[in-house]
């Protein structure tokens, strides 16, 4: 505990320099620990810096990936903070956003990260992915909005620029909500854009995403048939 103590004295008596000098040494160090290095990095820098902002992503990715949405919203955060451009500051608030009411539902959160990606970077009307993505959850968890959260889903995923790329997280992250607002909506005519995204991906739909696609629409009838697929 006096160690503790002692420590956390001799920073809180430590100039802003020292302990950017501090961070700089221990992300020196920190070679083979990207995650670490990548937030020791971030705590010392003074300005946007590119290169520092794209490991901080890739230490929110590496969060998530374990489960960890809270340190994956604070990494990515801070990726946008030290972003050099208004569009990757935006496009890194926006997915902050987006993963923090996707694995928490933290509605509050989410919608100031939202409404922060909008102001750096009001773009031309067209929303990223996970902007449309966390508004469209902002809306049916906030106030169940079905009809339009569904629509704006839609229109993001036909106006992206994402190429149909079946590996593209973004896209494959939104397909599966829109999934999930097509079951919440109820009607049948809701699934026919959803099968024609699904047939213009490249170059195949993931396999889970292929199968709720094909079972959440009608599992009466298309549920046994692929019980054989979903057990693989």
């Amino acid at each position: 505990l006096g160690l503790v103590l002692i420590g956390s004295a001799v920073v809180e008596l430590a100039t802003a320099s020292e302990r950017r000098r501090a961070h700089q040494a221990l992300a020196g160090v920190l070679g083979d620990q990207l995650e670490r290095r990548a937030w020791h990095l971030g705590e010392a820098a003074v300005g946007p810096d590119e290169t520092v902002a794209a490991l901080l992503e890739e230490a929110a990715r590496r969060r998530l990936r374990r489960g960890d949405a809270l340190g994956a919203v604070t990494a990515m955060t801070r990726a946008a903070g030290l972003s050099t451009t208004a569009a990757d500051e935006s496009r890194r608030l926006a997915e902050a956003a987006y993963v923090g009411v996707d694995s928490s539902g933290e509605l509050e959160d989410a919608s100031r990260l939202l409404a922060g990606a909008r102001l750096v970077h009001p773009g031309t009307g067209q929303q990223s992915l996970h902007a449309a993505a966390a508004a469209a959850f902002l809306l049916i968890n906030r106030d169940g909005d079905i009809d339009t959260a569904y629509r704006l889903l839609v229109g993001a995923i036909e106006s992206g620029g994402h190429g149909w790329d079946a590996s593209d997280p973004a896209l494959v992250e939104a397909l599966h909500l829109l999934v999930l607002l097509c079951w919440y909506g109820g009607a049948p005519e809701l699934w026919q854009p959803l099968f024609a995204f699904m047939d213009r991906l490249t170059p195949e739909p993931p396999e889970l995403l292929w199968v709720i696609s094909q079972t959440f629409a009608d599992p009466a009838r298309t549920g046994p048939p692929a019980l054989p697929r979903l057990a693989e």
